[in-house]
Order: structure tokens, then C-alpha cells, then sequence
């Protein structure tokens, strides 16, 4: 049985495989440097923001306008996050995967800290859960 939890480490309740149009939020990513002061932003959010920025960051970096995130890296998705924030020193702490519930599509919650945050550049490596 795989254990799942979200990215203050509790139990998810409603898993994927048990509730696949109403599922809790998993993780995907963790940094060892996350933090609940990181922030987090929303993939469905950024792409409504700005629809054509979000697109062009994703060919710049997959080749496709694609929206979907489960199955890209946590390096592709910094990179993803540093070309749409103007920041090269941005830095990916965290991805959860959660369901919406009025349509039962997913979206990707990315935790960060940005240059500000860090004040200056970070050499801490990525590492894939």
C-alpha cells in the first residue's frame, strides 16, 4: 500500500486512485529546504494570468504549450518558473499535484522562494522525491 501526503507530510485522505475527480492535494516534489513561509502559486493561475507567457515559457522549455505537470521534472519546472517570473535565481521548494472539484481536472501547486527570499544565489542542488 503506497503512502501518500501532502507537503506538510500529513495523510491524504482521498487518493487519486480512490477518488479520481475529487482527490487531496500529494506531493509530488520536496526540497529539503521547503518551508511554509515558501510561497505557492498555482499552475491553472499562472496560465490564466498570462495566458501567451505561460505558453511561450512552456516551449522554451518543453517545446509545447502543454499545462499539465505530473510527469515533468522538478529542474524543468524551476526553469519553467524562473522564465515566467523574470527570476534566475528562483528557487522550486515543492510541487503537489490536487483535483479541482467542479471539473475533476487537475492543477499543480509550486512552492518557491524567490531571489528576494534567498538574497542572493543558491547552490543547493534538486533532488526528486
Amino acid at each position: 500500500m503506497k503512502y501518500w501526503t501532502n507537503i506538510r507530510g500529513e495523510h491524504v485522505q482521498r487518493t487519486i486512485y480512490e477518488y479520481p475527480y475529487s482527490y487531496d492535494a500529494f506531493v509530488l516534489f520536496k526540497s529539503p529546504e521547503w518551508s511554509d513561509r515558501d510561497k505557492a502559486d498555482y499552475s491553472d493561475r499562472l496560465r490564466e494570468w498570462d495566458r501567451a507567457k505561460f505558453n511561450e515559457c512552456c516551449m522554451e522549455v518543453w517545446g509545447n504549450t502543454g499545462h499539465g505537470f505530473a510527469r515533468r521534472s522538478a529542474a524543468d519546472v524551476e526553469k519553467f518558473l524562473r522564465l515566467y517570473y523574470g527570476d534566475d535565481q528562483l528557487r522550486l521548494t515543492g510541487i503537489e499535484q490536487e483535483c479541482n472539484v467542479s471539473s475533476g481536472y487537475p492543477y499543480w501547486i509550486f512552492y518557491y522562494k524567490s531571489r528576494d527570499e534567498l538574497g542572493g544565489p543558491c547552490q543547493l542542488p534538486i533532488t526528486q522525491v
